[in-house]
């Protein structure tokens, strides 16, 4: 069969319109399918999008809720804090040469420290009538102290309770309120050691041996009851001065009532003055590593007046003591003499004592260990004498606030009881005691 022009062209035709329609009906079926895909990703993507709102959401309502609770915390701990501080500033509290508490604005601060001092001693007697060997062990001291100032640092108080070593019972050994009236100036008041002997006022817990001289125990003025003044008026001086109730009217054995001390007044005084070092250097007498030559002397008096409502056997009594100390590169020396004269009344006769003291100490290893010797002399009535030889060492853990305190103390002559110093009464005629002291004290 055979086409001619315009059967071909017709044919042509059809085929391309045919081709078209096909081709017509593809491209709709692929648009259809490429919708449905970005319908279901328009999906896909709302959903999504819906997704992160909601977390945003809730984040937020999160943060908003910490920053809520963070703030409520900030109320409660500052509530806490005032409460604590019993004012509003706030309260500072750590630990300084001892544990403290303190307000912010330093007005008020309150120091606590205490002392234990735990012994063991032994007493060698010959012929005393009973049983001439002694020993145990002895809680000597055990001391709470509270110290600081109460709305200006210029208005100070000293607190210390002091536990009995026999019943435990706790007894007030010493109050004292000062105020610095100026630089140099300084009021005191209260019940507080008389400024007298040096080795006294020196701290039991800075001693050098194991206890205070028996020497010491003879001629301190103690305890007592009163007010005073110490003034600097130099650099180097210092004079300290008290009126009180007498002679040692505040020891804790002392009926303490104004109408029941021994005497009608008491007065004291004492000078001192450093030659060399700080005036810190002073608070014992051990030289330190690192410490400064130090010299200081002093000397003090004191004068008790009889009660004239009582019958005590004297009219008066008056006491003297001068004493000198050195520290340098791990030396340290101090000696003290001392004496009192007591004018009888009533026919009783008058009594007279004096005496000395030297003590000589050696850091051997500085700071740890520390050898030492003691001499006391003493003459009373210009007749009795009495001879004691003491020699130990300090093994220093932390200073004074940890060591270990090992001495013999020789009494020589006959002597009476102070059980404090680990030495008991001699009979009769009895003299050559030795007593045997170890000593571990702690400070804090």
């Amino acid at each position: 069969m055979r086409f001619n022009g315009k059967q071909a062209a017709l044919a042509a035709g059809l085929i391309c319109g045919l081709s078209t329609a096909v081709l017509a009906d593809a491209n709709v079926e692929q648009i259809r399918q490429e919708l449905a895909q970005l319908r279901q990703a328009n999906t896909q993507l709302q959903q999504q999008v819906a997704s992160m709102r909601s977390a945003e959401n809730t984040s937020w309502l999160n943060e908003r809720r910490a920053e809520e609770v963070k703030a409520l915390v900030r109320e409660v701990l500052a509530d806490a804090d005032t409460r604590a501080s019993l004012a509003e500033g706030g309260i500072t509290a750590g630990y300084n040469k001892g544990f403290f508490l303190a307000s912010e604005d330093g007005k008020f601060r309150l120091n606590l420290s205490g002392q234990i001092q735990f012994r063991y001693l032994a007493s060698l007697r010959n012929d005393s009538g009973g049983d001439d060997v002694e020993s145990g062990f002895q809680l000597r001291r055990t001391k709470l102290r509270a110290t600081g100032h109460i709305g200006d640092p210029r208005i100070g108080f000293a607190v210390v309770t002091a536990y009995d070593r026999n019943t435990g019972a706790a007894a007030l050994e010493e109050v004292k309120l000062t105020y610095k009236i100026s630089d140099k100036l300084t009021f005191e008041a209260g019940r507080y050691k008389s400024p007298f002997m040096r080795e006294e006022l020196t701290s039991s817990s800075r001693q050098l041996a194991v206890e205070r001289s028996y020497f010491n125990e003879v001629f301190t003025a103690g305890f007592t009851e009163g007010v005073g003044l110490v003034w600097n008026p130099t650099d180097s001086l210092r004079i300290s001065g008290m009126l009180n109730d007498g002679f040692r009217q505040g020891e804790t054995s002392a009926a303490k009532d104004f109408h029941n001390d021994d005497t009608d007044f008491g007065a004291a005084a004492r000078v001192d003055y450093r030659l060399a070092g700080k005036w810190s250097q002073q608070a014992d007498t051990s030289s330190w590593k690192g410490d400064d030559f130090a010299a200081f002397i002093g000397a003090a008096v004191y004068y008790d007046k009889s009660d004239t409502g009582h019958t005590n056997g004297y009219n008066y009594e008056v006491g003297y003591t001068a004493d000198v100390m050195i520290q340098n590169k791990g030396l340290g020396v101090f000696g003290a003499v001392s004496g009192y004269n007591v004018d009888g009344d009533d026919g009783a006769a008058n009594f007279d004592a004096w005496g000395a003291m030297l003590q000589v100490s050696y850091m051997v290893i500085p700071d740890k260990f520390e050898p030492f010797i003691r001499g006391e002399y003493m003459k009373f009535n210009s007749e009795d004498e009495t001879k004691l030889l003491t020699a130990g060492f300090n093994y220093y853990l932390n200073k004074h606030n940890a060591k270990f305190t090992l001495d013999a103390v020789w009494a020589m002559d006959a002597i009476s009881s102070q059980a404090g110093l680990g030495l008991l009464s001699d009979a009769a005629g009895q003299d050559n005691q030795l007593a045997i002291r170890g000593q571990f004290q702690l400070q804090f």
